[in-house]
């Protein structure tokens, strides 16, 4: 995993540190560190298979009616093929098992010399076959991965932490569950209608090569930030914003990506181009938070205190308004409107 991870390549790295962590306990001094590459190389590679998965069915569209058949049917065929492999293969170990334990009742079954020390307790039950055991171990780490002995064993992480709130993952990784279990469902189909499922995806109207295209953006851009943030390529990030801004001028994304342009070009000392990503905000956005950003580098600090000012102006004024002090509620709102902006999150209750 570390090495495809230093070449760098990203789908090999993050299939190795899976199964890595899938194989390690908890208490490995390395194992915190590992699980988070291993996150991080999961959002990563997931995006970059939705870019991947959409440019495809994008080129399908494209094609004649015949030649998209003709992909399509290539691509079952070679589907049902390794489904018939992964069956020989099996059948194959079943049978090795069946052999190894018929081997043991035949050894069982020979009598014993007087001196000859007791051998332990084998036989065709599945917890004394120790090749069944470990055949079975692995079958299950290859579907389940590593769960902890406990109720609700078969869900995935129930919830993680995002800057010290709880959130559920369901939400946070809803479309990639709700496309992988699509995916399985196709699976399970045979030869024909796994054709007509694969052909039933391709967009063939304008709302869904919209759709289409907004499932590219998003992960174009969220290919950026984790090249940027998590995995420290910096040459990648600005690959993908800048890929993202040449397909989808448009974009919703624009000035984020643009601001994350500015900053990782002034971290590689590109005065140029991070002056021109600068110029373009502060001109077509001189309002926005980004381009307060760029001006005042602390301005988020600042905000987060004015919003704790707020939060305790606002505490009093209501404990006064609970202890009747009525007056004195009148005149903190109307400080309140003079103070704070006027669209802050608080301004309903002080109107209320």
């Amino acid at each position: 995993g570390n090495i495809y991870l230093k070449r760098p390549e990203y789908l090999p790295a993050a299939a190795y540190y899976d199964s890595c962590l899938t194989n390690l306990t908890n208490d490995h001094p390395d194992y915190f560190d590992i699980q988070a590459k291993r996150n991080s190389l999961e959002r990563l590679v997931s995006n970059l298979k939705v870019i991947m998965k959409e440019d495809s069915l994008q080129r399908l569209m494209a094609m004649s009616p015949s030649e998209r058949e003709a992909m399509i049917g290539s691509l079952v065929e070679a589907e049902d093929a390794e489904k018939e492999r992964v069956k020989k293969e099996q059948e194959d170990q079943q049978r090795l098992e069946e052999l190894e334990i018929k081997e043991e009742k035949d050894l069982k079954s020979q009598p014993r010399a007087l001196n000859a020390p007791a051998t332990a307790a084998q036989g065709a039950w599945y917890f004394y076959n120790q090749s069944a055991i470990s055949f079975g171990y692995s079958e299950f780490v290859k579907r389940w991965g590593s769960r902890k002995q406990e109720d609700n064993w078969r869900r995935s992480e129930k919830e993680m932490t995002i800057g010290g709130e709880v959130t559920d993952t369901t939400t946070v990784d809803s479309s990639a569950f709700n496309q992988q279990s699509l995916n399985d469902s196709i699976a399970k189909l045979d030869s024909k209608a796994r054709k007509e499922a694969y052909l039933a995806q391709i967009p063939n109207s304008p709302e869904q090569i919209a759709e289409s295209n907004k499932k590219i953006t998003e992960a174009y851009y969220n290919c950026g930030v984790i090249y940027k943030e998590q995995l420290n390529n910096l040459n990648e990030s600005i690959n993908s914003f800048e890929t993202l801004d040449k397909r989808f001028p448009d974009n919703k994304y624009k000035l984020p990506a643009y601001y994350n342009l500015y900053r990782t070009h002034t971290l590689l000392g590109n005065t140029e181009k991070a002056d021109f990503y600068k110029n373009y905000i502060l001109t077509n956005a001189p309002e926005s938070d980004y381009a307060r950003l760029i001006q005042n580098p602390d301005f988020f600090r600042e905000m987060k205190r004015k919003s704790e000012v707020l939060e305790v102006f606002y505490e009093n004024t209501y404990r006064a308004y609970l202890n009747r002090q009525y007056d004195q509620v009148i005149e903190r709102k109307a400080y309140a409107d003079q103070s704070f902006p006027a669209n802050n999150k608080l301004s309903p209750k002080f109107a209320f």
